[in-house]
């Protein structure tokens, strides 16, 4: 495997599994023809959404790719479901498995949203906010009078 691959693909899941991470991440986030933008089973979008499932929600994200892998592996495998069937399929899954469900809209969404292609379509540059920053707009803080007005409302903690 060259380096690329591995780089490609994390060592977490089999082939076979992450074509199932990246085709239901696609089935999330669509590509746009019309904007020019992948969807979310772009291979390096896929690969990040799996790469920051990190320590916290690894074992969730990957035992839930294995399961629904295995659910349709064993109708026929994920690779010949049209997709009508793969998003039934997926739904299905999805709401039978809340926790894994919200960690992989969650993980989704950050990768996506990381993809430098993405952020120049929201007319951002794909750059860190520092050391240049970014302009922020003043504000009236005269908005916050409400919550101030409203005093402490937590208990503090002793140690």
């Amino acid at each position: 495997m060259s380096r690329s691959d591995s780089a490609n693909q994390p060592p977490a899941l089999s082939a076979g599994e992450f074509a199932v991470l990246r085709r239901m991440a696609g089935a999330l986030i669509g590509h746009s023809k019309e904007h020019g933008l992948p969807g979310a089973d772009d291979e390096p979008i896929a690969a990040r959404l799996l790469a920051s499932a990190g320590t916290a929600h690894a074992a969730i994200v990957q035992s839930g790719v294995r399961e629904f892998a295995a659910m349709c592996a064993a109708s026929g495998g994920s690779g010949e479901v049209t997709d009508p069937d793969f998003q039934r399929r997926l739904r299905s899954f999805m709401q039978q498995h809340a926790d894994f469900a919200w960690r992989f809209l969650m993980l989704a969404a950050q990768a996506y949203y990381q993809d430098a292609r993405v952020i120049r379509s929201l007319g951002m540059e794909p750059r860190p906010p520092f050391p240049g920053g970014h302009k922020v707009e003043p504000s009236d803080w005269s908005l916050l009078d409400p919550v101030r007005a409203r005093g402490i409302i937590h208990r503090e903690v002793n140690e």
